[in-house]
């Protein structure tokens, strides 16, 4: 039984410093920013990690609706 726990953390170890690596090696995303705001509409560009950056956008009277105009 004391052979299958030292095992068992052993493994548990080696998967944490996989994901360590893993995530120090993976690009970060970037937080979002507002490109435009207008009296009716806000767009914001979400950047995506690998590819072009994408923008949404939201008009007045549908805050809160969850709905939302992605454009590449």
């Amino acid at each position: 039984m004391t052979l299958q726990r030292i095992y068992t953390s052993n493994a548990r170890a080696a998967d944490v410093r996989n994901l360590e690596r893993q995530v120090t090696t993976s690009p970060r995303a970037r937080a979002s920013s507002i490109y435009e705001i207008t009296r009716d509409r806000a767009v914001w560009r979400v950047p995506v990690p690998g590819q072009s950056d994408r923008y949404m956008s939201a008009s007045a009277g549908h805050v809160g609706d969850d709905h939302f105009q992605d454009h590449e």
